[in-house]
């Protein structure tokens, strides 16, 4: 709860219960940032970043992670096999501000814009 009163004045914060009702949520209210914990019950973080970076419409949604679990043994099974799509991963103890810095810096890089990769750009002849 510290991290959402840190972060209400910046943002609209938008809670859930746990990872189903989030993905409810995100669908629904489509958010620039989604802010999740690793361990939750219903769906956990790294099933909901999942969900939203492979959803056609919510796949340039920052997701941060803020766990306690990075080097924990809780992760959920096969965790650093399989990667995470998150955008950012934070361990737990962090402030709001620490929070409220990391999505800053998320926003300004998903606004460059990225290079196209090889072969995928369309191009004119000139002259």
């Amino acid at each position: 709860m510290v991290f959402v009163l840190g972060l209400k004045e910046h943002y609209d914060i938008i809670e859930a219960r746990d990872g189903t009702e989030a993905w409810k949520l995100v669908q629904e209210q489509k958010p620039r940032v989604v802010v999740t914990d690793l361990n939750m019950p219903g769906m956990n973080g790294m099933e909901l970043t999942e969900h939203i970076k492979t959803h056609e419409t919510l796949r340039n949604t920052v997701v941060l992670i803020v766990t306690g679990t990075i080097r924990n043994t809780d992760l959920p099974a096969g965790f650093w096999n399989m990667g995470t799509k998150a955008d950012k991963m934070l361990e737990k103890p962090v402030t709001p501000s620490d929070i409220l810095a990391e999505i800053r810096r998320l926003l300004i890089l998903k606004a460059q814009p990225q290079p196209l990769p090889p072969g995928s750009g369309s191009y004119e002849k000139m002259g």
